[in-house]
């Protein structure tokens, strides 16, 4: 006598997506499949924090059971990895635990400019550009006010001082390292010129 097994459930495809840095929300991205068709249930999930991005070093995050996950400053330089399991409405259920691959967390860039400095015209000086994050080189582009030509750097120095000469306000417009090709930049720097000395003839 032959019997019909009924098949379990499971989720294709499954992967997480989003960016691994603080306060940015990553999910289970996958698609569900049923041999015989059978309608989805609700599925089980339960996200981990790992030193090593190995599963038997695998640590519950408490509370975090939901499809989605906001990366919290304490998973900077750890690994996140998910768990979950597939349910059918009906038929066989549920399916078997599946396991992401482990992601690591690192903080994303950022560039701050600043600098209210005076030269003569036609000599140069510097603004300072200070960076942060996990994964330099850095790179960041500036505009002087009013123009709209883009400067590209590429510094591995967090302290970077910008050479400067033309007269302005200098402003960031974006910044990225070696993992993330955004960042956040703020601040403004300023260079204006010395008056011209003025000389009156009198007789």
């Amino acid at each position: 006598e032959f019997r019909y097994i009924n098949a379990a459930p499971v989720l294709n495809e499954f992967v997480i997506e989003g960016v691994f840095a603080i306060d940015e929300i990553v999910g289970a991205d996958y698609t569900y499949y049923d041999v015989e068709s059978n309608p989805q249930g609700t599925h089980s999930f339960q996200w981990y924090r790992s030193t090593t991005g190995t599963w038997s070093n695998k640590q519950a995050i408490s509370g975090a059971t939901n499809e989605q996950y906001t990366i919290l400053a304490v998973d900077t330089n750890y690994y996140i990895g998910l768990e979950a399991v597939a349910y059918a409405n009906s038929g066989s259920s549920p399916g078997q635990v599946q396991q992401s691959e482990w992601y690591r967390v690192s903080k994303l860039p950022s560039a701050v400019i600043s600098g209210d400095i005076e030269i003569c015209e036609g000599s140069t000086d510097t603004l300072n550009v200070t960076l942060t994050g996990s994964n330099a080189p850095w790179a960041f582009r500036y505009v002087i006010e009013g123009t709209i030509d883009t400067i590209g750097v590429s510094t591995s120095n967090s302290n970077y001082k910008l050479q400067v000469k033309k007269e302005g306000t200098y402003l960031l417009v974006d910044v990225s390292d070696q993992e993330f090709d955004f960042g956040f930049v703020t601040g403004t720097g300023s260079v204006s010129f010395f008056p011209q000395p003025t000389a009156e003839l009198t007789v």
